[in-house]
């Protein structure tokens, strides 16, 4: 009986002083240990302190630090994207968003050099034209282009010789999408690691550029088991005379493409 009246006394004992405890006091002790469970336990205590605002602050502080060191320590787009969901205004965003881009930029680099196909060069230089990387693609480019035979200028007509103003630079004209025509040509826009950034890209493609689409933008997804997980922006089929005359109206306007089959 007395060692459960002793036991009471306790209780009853810790129950005061927690209700009696200083908010100022338990601050500073939560500061000096600056831990989420130290920071918890006074929000739990104090949660109409006037110091509670600073608090959550302290406890929001400590989470990005944590959140932040996991994603150095792991080093890869989720962790980044993850890092950059929680904490979007976060002191460390612009960091995470710079090696979140580089981290993609090497991803699509190590599947052009995998691939090594013209194609995955020069859609690496559709997205980073200026990146370190970018010297190398153009190299391997034309070593993978076949030479192509200087052929002379075809002889203009007798009719087209005299046709009026025949000689003269039009104006430019507004450029306008081409008539659909079967083929199986097409422009593509770009190459990027997640349907994201595709799905990103090709609303922008839309809104700027979509009366010069002929017909629907599509978004090719990987090959599942295949070494390229690259999802790819492309436009609808069309002939390749359609496709060149496509592509340098778009390249007239500063978007990038190119053709493939």
């Amino acid at each position: 009986m007395k060692v459960l009246s002793r036991y009471a006394s306790l209780i009853v004992v810790a129950a005061v002083l927690g209700a009696c405890s200083n908010p100022e006091d338990d601050f500073r002790a939560a500061e000096q240990a600056n831990t989420e469970a130290a920071w918890r336990e006074f929000l739990n205590q104090h949660p109409d302190s006037a110091l509670a605002g600073q608090a959550r602050l302290r406890l929001d502080d400590l989470r990005e630090q944590q959140d932040w060191d996991k994603a150095q320590q792991a080093q890869s787009p989720d962790a980044l994207r993850a890092y950059l969901q929680a904490h979007p205004m976060g002191p460390n965003a612009d960091a995470a968003l710079e090696q979140l881009l580089d981290l993609e930029r090497r991803f699509v680099w190590q599947t052009a050099m995998r691939t090594a196909t013209r194609e995955a060069f020069e859609n690496f230089l559709l997205q980073y034209p200026d990146a370190p990387e970018a010297a190398e693609a153009r190299e391997r480019i034309a070593a993978l282009t076949p030479a192509v035979s200087a052929r002379p200028a075809p002889a203009r007509s007798v009719a087209a010789r005299a046709e009026p103003g025949r000689g003269k630079t039009p104006g430019r004209q507004p450029v306008a999408a081409p008539k659909a025509s079967a083929g199986n040509a097409r422009v593509q826009f770009g190459a990027f690691s997640t349907r994201e950034r595709a799905l990103a890209q090709r609303k922008l493609l839309t809104s700027k550029f979509g009366h010069m689409l002929p017909g629907a933008v599509t978004i090719d997804s990987p090959v599942s088991g295949s070494t390229d997980q690259l999802y790819r922006l492309r436009s609808a089929p069309m002939s390749e005379a359609q496709a060149r005359s496509s592509c340098a109206a778009f390249k007239e306007q500063g978007q990038a493409c190119m053709i493939v089959p």
